[in-house]
């Protein structure tokens, strides 16, 4: 798996303020990697992912693990779906 991180520059002038969201998330990911990449060499796929976080409050470790937890379960539901089925679609919650 592979994981691009974007931040808004626009909504976080610092750089300071920017590496501290990309260094939260990039540790959220590899804490995460080694689940993901045995279910994606199970399948003998690969991943790419382009993270872009676009908010205007900074987050916390725990929020934002959350979040991405949750993002990666759905975009795997997707890919079991779509192999079953041709209509599937991710539901905007």
């Amino acid at each position: 798996m592979h994981c691009l991180i974007a931040v808004s520059h626009k909504q976080y002038k610092k750089a300071v303020d920017r590496n501290r969201i990309k260094r939260v998330v990039r540790a959220v990911m590899f804490e995460l990697m080694d689940d993901i990449n045995l279910i994606l060499k199970d399948k003998n796929k690969d991943l790419y992912i382009a993270l872009i976080y676009i908010g205007d409050k900074k987050i916390n470790y725990k929020l934002i693990k959350e979040k991405i937890i949750v993002f990666l379960q759905r975009l795997l539901n997707y890919e079991n779906n779509k192999e079953n089925t041709c209509n599937a679609t991710i539901d905007n919650d």
